[in-house]
């Protein structure tokens, strides 16, 4: 595991996967012409806790492509 995180580190999960996807739809129409990339493993690696978070499944990412967002986006 990636040390960044002190001389102890720990898994961090986040719940409001909604409120977060919301937060980067609303960044990525501010930022509009330019792509905005975002990176989901920057410091850690979200697949050993996807089996109890959901967080990386079809859902999430299927509800971000049918939202205005992904359809405004030149």
């Amino acid at each position: 595991m990636n040390t960044t995180l002190g001389n102890k580190p720990y898994v961090r999960v986040y719940v409001n996967i909604d409120e977060i996807l919301s937060a980067a739809g609303k960044y990525i129409l501010e930022r509009a012409p330019e792509i905005t990339v975002f990176e989901g493993a920057a410091t850690s690696d979200p697949l050993p806790v996807e089996r109890y978070t959901g967080s990386l499944t079809r859902d999430s990412f299927q509800s971000w492509l049918e939202s205005k967002v992904y359809h405004s986006y030149p």
